[in-house]
């Protein structure tokens, strides 16, 4: 060893043999990378080797056309059953369609065929025959293109092979046949077999078993077979997509990517040759220019090598971005386990779930053990092809002893993503996935890797009620569940439902218990809003109120216009009413007429509900003109509407202006007064500012005369004065529209009248001392942030609610034998320690609908009584919050954050308590310390609760005495 290191300064060209280090590295690799082909070694699940395939064309069968990396699943004798890794799937073979065939000629199909289409039809028929609907889906998919359900193709395949709306099995074989005789499109024919074939499962009827496990990836290989090899030791295609398994020593091999100190500088480098006979290697750096880079000749043993991006990531000054997914940043927590998970790349929504997993007590005890007890999982491992032979299990605890080992500030969770996309191709990319899918994936992976039921799984009768009791028939249930699901994750997590299935015919009522592991429960749609600004007519008196009034998408303004009324519990006048406007910059856009459907609002329109008087006995034709407040070329305050009849006269128009002003200067004269009495920092309100510049109002006319009052129409730009004499108003030439009283109208936006401050001293407080707008009332409702919110309680009851089922999910109702419409109603029978509960805010309204987001605030209790939904009222129903996973965003920019309690390491989540902790908010690797008051109802999609422990028996006999 000594001599190791006075050799990494030698000469690249010197070269010394090391036959020591040779033969301690052949005795090592002998252990542990074993030889398939000597007869005295001793094959184990689990071991690694090499696999190669050949190719059945060849005239040696047993030459190897391609090695693969391989694990060992069975071992016998004389042969071994290896899982293959990158191994593509071989392609199905069809079996003759026809038993004659000729150019346009007659035929049948053969039976392998006619099976394959067998389960192609029942898959998609409904009592045994297919509509519209169901002919879309085969279409598409073996097309695999999108067919709408009103195509020609499929009104052509109805009316020629069925009754015109249906299909039966007879007409659908009928539909193929002509397909297969007359060659009808066959250069595709195959791929769409195929496809149709693989959706449906059909593959498998009529293979071989050997077929079966090739379309698995796995082969039963012979144990003289020279397509087993020792590991590693065969040159793979698309090496880079293999998973190298990392061993105790350097097994080197040419095109390997290490990292190597090469001119005193850390550098990614490529194995350019092995010398197994010297136990050196050549590398060259890699770089933009591979040819002509200078090669390094580095013994095996040498620190000057190490594994890929890992010395060289370290030493660059800019290399955050990739340093932050292989390393783990240092330092102390603020307390044990609030740990940050680094973002590996739109991986927010597994750090979440992870986070709360992590800070499940019971669940962390058993697969990362405590400070005094090392983990259990270990004598619970399961070897089941289900499984992942214990890989997801000792990553996972892995993970989590690194999140409690206060030793660093976040952690790079690369290896267990790496494990899930291994098994989950979808989330092996970096796209945004549903954090509700991975922590299915998680719990159900989990559990299979510590199931300690024997395998093969027993095949159990159905349990059926048969007029016993409830409790009975759940216990054989429970108990048949357990004898092929037994694991630490079914105590934990999973529990019973009670489903009733009522016939709306025989009133036949079916019961059955099934398990589940979380409890997705429906929130409630929020009801279609529009925000309006709305001036109420008393203003400035009357600040200004944003609201949201609930209206149908479908409504019209007029209806808009009586639910504003019914949301500000205001009574309909026929003296004044609101005009509905697109605002901008102060200015009147466009009036929006009564009879105008509110979905014509465009998305950047500000929508506006401005109050105005109707003169009385003027209803029969009448005008609204916007009324605009201005101070040279600026507006200074938000505008009005004037309504006029058809024989108002100017003077009637110069009183409203005047009047408008009036109210506007006399709040400007109270803020003056205040700020000159130096009590500007006093409460004033619109209202009581009104009042005590009721004095003032008197003047305000003498003041009033210094401002000018105009009239714009569509030809005048400089506009002119509006005359104060009593000839009526011209009316503008744009026609009539009702009015929100049901009598003819007219608006414009284009023709107004402007009141011009420029020369009223009071003017310039006017932007400073007019009321601030306000969030309307809510009449009683329950709001969060705006949006009508629900409560946990009932989306509880929603779900508990007896309802009937649709058409395509009918049940077949064994007294009437036939499919039934059926009443159905599910009730929680038990409970389990740990109650996830999911809130389903993702779904679609249709199934071809847009996938789609539910922002209503759900609020959940901190603890949780669900005493009144449990069909078994024997159960402990307590429960208490500890992890919640939120979604921000939408569906195309959303967010995954997370809120846990964390307790202590040494916390074991059972007992007669839990310890104390603290509420942390996680943000990937950014975590801080949070409080009750800052989980996000709005955002909440997730919910993480366990069983509260229960009192002690003297102090629960104490608590029912007093």
């Amino acid at each position: 060893l000594l001599l190791l290191e006075k050799e990494q300064r030698a000469p690249w060209s010197y070269k010394v043999k090391w036959p020591f280090f040779r033969r301690k590295r052949l005795e090592q690799k002998k252990v542990i990378c074993k030889d398939p082909a000597d007869p005295s070694t001793r094959l184990e699940v689990d071991d690694r080797i090499d696999a190669g395939v050949t190719e059945s064309d060849d005239q040696d069968p047993e030459i190897v056309k391609m090695w693969y990396p391989a694990r060992i699943l069975e071992a016998e004798d004389d042969r071994v059953l290896v899982q293959f890794q990158g191994r593509e799937k071989p392609k199905p073979k069809l079996p003759p369609l026809l038993t004659e065939s000729g150019y346009f000629g007659s035929g049948q199909l053969t039976p392998e065929i006619e099976a394959k289409l067998d389960v192609v039809f029942k898959r998609y028929a409904t009592n045994g025959k297919i509509g519209k609907e169901g002919l879309r889906g085969i279409l598409s998919c073996a097309t695999n293109m999108l067919v709408q359900e009103e195509s020609p193709q499929i009104t052509n395949l109805l009316t020629q092979y069925g009754d015109g709306s249906i299909l039966d099995r007879e007409g659908f074989m009928k539909y193929w046949l002509t397909r297969f005789v007359n060659k009808i499109n066959s250069y595709w024919l195959e791929d769409e077999l195929t496809r149709l074939f693989e959706r449906v499962n059909a593959n498998t009827t009529g293979q071989t078993e050997e077929e079966k496990l090739l379309m698995q990836g796995k082969e039963w290989i012979s144990r003289k077979s020279p397509r087993l090899g020792v590991f590693r030791s065969h040159a793979y295609r698309n090496s880079w997509q293999i998973d190298s398994v990392k061993w105790g020593f350097y097994d080197f091999r040419e095109h390997d990517q290490v990292d190597a100190l090469l001119e005193g500088v850390w550098k990614p480098a490529e194995v350019y040759s092995v010398d197994w006979e010297e136990m050196t290697i050549t590398v060259k750096a890699k770089d933009e220019r591979m040819y002509g880079q200078p090669t390094f000749v580095i013994p095996m043993e040498s620190k000057r090598i190490a594994e890929f991006e890992t010395k060289s990531l370290a030493q660059e000054e800019d290399a955050e971005p990739l340093l932050i997914r292989t390393q783990s940043g240092g330092g102390v927590c603020a307390r044990p386990g609030a740990c940050g998970l680094q973002n590996l790349g739109n991986t927010c929504f597994m750090n979440s779930t992870l986070q709360c997993l992590s800070n499940c007590s019971a669940l962390r005890c058993f697969f990362a053990g405590t400070p005094q007890e090392p983990p259990a999982f270990h004598s619970d491992l399961s070897n089941s092809p289900l499984s992942m032979n214990g890989r997801l299990a000792r990553e996972f605890g892995r993970l989590l002893a690194q999140i409690w080992s206060n030793e660093r500030t976040s952690c790079a969770p690369v290896e267990l993503k790496s494990l899930i996309g291994q098994k989950r191709p979808e989330f092996s990319g970096f796209q945004q996935q549903d954090a509700h899918e991975l922590l299915i994936f998680m719990l159900d992976g989990l559990h299979e890797d510590v199931n300690k039921a024997p395998y093969p799984r027993p095949i159990l009768p159905e349990v059926e009620a048969k007029g016993r009791p409830g409790a009975e028939v759940a216990a054989e249930a429970w108990s048949q569940y357990l004898q092929r699901n037994n694991s630490r994750i079914v105590d934990l997590f999973q529990f019973q439902i009670r489903s009733e299935v009522e016939c709306p015919v025989c009133n036949t009522v079916s019961m059955t218990f099934d398990p589940i592991m979380y409890l997705t429960l429906p929130v409630p749609k929020p009801p279609h809003t529009v925000k309006l600004t709305v001036i109420p007519i008393e203003y400035p008196r009357k600040p200004i109120e944003i609201v949201h009034v609930p209206v149908d998408k479908g409504a019209t303004f007029a209806k808009l216009e009586s639910c504003l009324h019914q949301h500000l519990g205001k009574e309909p006048s026929v003296t004044q009413g609101f005009v509905f406007a697109d605002i901008y910059k102060l200015r009147v856009e466009k009036f929006f007429e009564p009879a105008q459907w509110i979905s014509e609002v465009r998305h950047k329109d500000d929508l506006w509900a401005i109050e105005a008087r109707i003169p009385p006995g003027k209803l029969r034709k009448t005008h609204y003109f916007q009324v605009m407040f201005r101070r040279k070329s600026d507006i200074i305050a938000p505008p009005r509407v004037v309504c006029l009849g058809e024989e108002t006269k100017h003077s009637e128009v110069l009183n409203q202006l005047l009047a408008f002003s009036s109210e506007l200067l006399a709040c400007a004269a109270v803020s003056r007064s205040q700020a000159a009495a130096g009590t500007e920092n006093e409460v004033s309100t619109p209202t009581a500012a009104a009042a005590s510049a009721s004095a003032s109002a008197a003047s305000a006319p003498e003041k009033m005369g210094e401002a000018d009052y105009l009239m714009f129409n569509e030809t005048s730009k400089e506009g002119h004065p509006l005359p104060k004499d009593d000839r009526p108003v011209e009316w503008p030439t744009n026609g009539f529209i009702s009015n929100l009283t049901g009598t003819g109208a007219a608006s414009s936006s284009s023709k107004c009248f402007v009141v011009d401050l420029g020369k009223v001293d009071l003017a310039t407080q006017l932007p400073y001392c007019l009321p601030k707008e306000v969030s309307g009332q809510s009449n009683g409702a329950n709001t969060i942030a705006g949006l009508p919110a629900t409560s946990l309680k009932q989306c509880l009851m929603k779900n508990a609610e007896k309802e009937q089922l649709a058409e395509e999910d009918s049940v077949y109702c064994r007294q009437c034998k036939e499919h039934r419409r059926s009443w159905k109603r599910i009730e929680l029978w038990n409970l389990p320690s740990q109650l996830i509960i999911h809130l389903k805010r993702f779904g679609r309204d249709r199934l071809d609908g847009p996938l789609t987001k539910i922002e209503t605030p759900v609020e959940f209790p901190l603890e949780l009584d669900l005493s009144d939904y449990l069909a078994n009222p024997s159960v402990d129903a307590t429960y208490e919050l500890y992890g919640v996973v939120n979604h921000h965003g939408s569906l195309a920019g959303g967010h995954y954050t997370a809120h846990a309690y964390v307790t202590s390491p040494s916390d074991l989540g059972s007992g007669s308590r839990h310890e104390e902790g603290q509420w942390f908010n996680f943000n990937d690797s950014f975590v801080t310390q949070a409080s009750t008051d800052q989980l996000d109802f709005a955002a909440a999609y997730i919910l993480f609760y366990r069983q509260k422990p229960s009192e002690a028996p003297a102090a629960k006999a104490a608590a029912a005495a007093a």
